[in-house]
């Protein structure tokens, strides 16, 4: 553990690395489409004349809007700003954030992240990455070690 703790927790990504995460993370939320948001209070605004003209009593106009609403509701959420800040200095800082999430949670990411760890008496002798991982570790490599993997102890597929 303390092996794999050491490599973990001693991974840095470059400055660019950490721009280009929270850019696609920003594109991928997206900002809400305002189309949609103008359809939606357009629709309340529909019930709510039908209301006020007595074409549909409270309970109908209660239950047509609820999710309209509820629908708003979500946009604005998603319109709220990420907290890039914190974000950042999580990826900035991984050895911190490692040192400092419990042994459980450090032991859940270990089977999420490694396919495969051999163990040879006390020494890691391979680690197998899940493919989908690579990028991640490889910019770490490329960071510390210049793309060079220099420990002859284990190593990474």
């Amino acid at each position: 553990e303390s092996q794999i703790a050491a490599d973990v927790g001693g991974m840095q990504l470059a400055e660019h690395y950490v721009d280009d995460v929270i850019d696609e993370v920003r594109q991928r939320r997206g900002n809400p489409d305002e189309t949609e948001r103008a359809a939606l209070g357009a629709a309340i605004d529909r019930w709510h004349r039908l209301f006020v003209l007595g074409e549909i009593d409270e309970d109908r106009l209660r239950r047509e809007t609820t999710p309209l609403r509820e629908r708003l509701v979500d946009l604005e959420r998603a319109d709220s700003p990420l907290d890039v800040s914190r974000a950042a200095s999580y990826l900035r800082d991984l050895g911190g954030l490692w040192a400092s999430s419990p042994r459980k949670l450090q032991r859940e990411f270990i089977r999420e992240v490694f396919q495969r760890i051999v163990v040879e008496g006390h020494q890691v002798t391979e680690i197998t990455l899940k493919p989908v991982y690579g990028p991640l570790f490889a910019a770490d490599r490329d960071e510390r070690f210049w793309g060079v993997v220099v420990c002859s102890q284990h190593t990474r597929s």
